[in-house]
């Protein structure tokens, strides 16, 4: 795990989850700008170099911030794991990173998941009614 401790406000955090010939889930949480994608982009591919895996897996439910350096350095590793081999998804996003990858049209090329609705209320409605109605 890389906690990057100069931006205390803003801790960086990749773990290897899981790892078999068949699938490995590498973890990503906290926030990603340019102040440390460098970061996480190196320790993505020192994961990626202790695997294998078929299928790599990038879980970004626990990223809340993803700028245009992170989006890069997620690039770079996909591109970097695929020239080794492996197939790249995200399996879960954070809904601020979702919506980053989704506007920038690369949901696809992470064969990102949809998103899960939201839930309905107890009377069937999607949103909440304004006060006055």
């Amino acid at each position: 795990m890389f906690v990057d401790t100069d931006y205390a406000d803003s801790p960086l955090s990749v773990q290897l989850l899981t790892r078999t010939t068949a699938r490995s889930v590498i973890a990503v949480a906290g926030e990603v700008d340019s102040s440390n994608s460098d970061a996480m982009q190196s320790e993505i591919l020192g994961r990626l170099g202790e695997t294998s895996s078929e299928l790599v897996v990038f879980d970004l439910s626990g990223l809340v911030f993803l700028g245009s350096a992170g989006l890069r350095a997620l690039l770079r590793c996909r591109d970097l794991a695929e020239e080794r081999g492996s197939r790249v998804e995200i399996s879960q996003a954070h809904e601020n990173v979702r919506q980053v990858l989704e506007i920038c049209g690369l949901g696809d090329l992470f064969h990102l998941p949809p998103a899960e609705p939201e839930p309905a209320e107890p009377d069937g409605r999607r949103f909440w009614a304004p006060w006055w109605r």
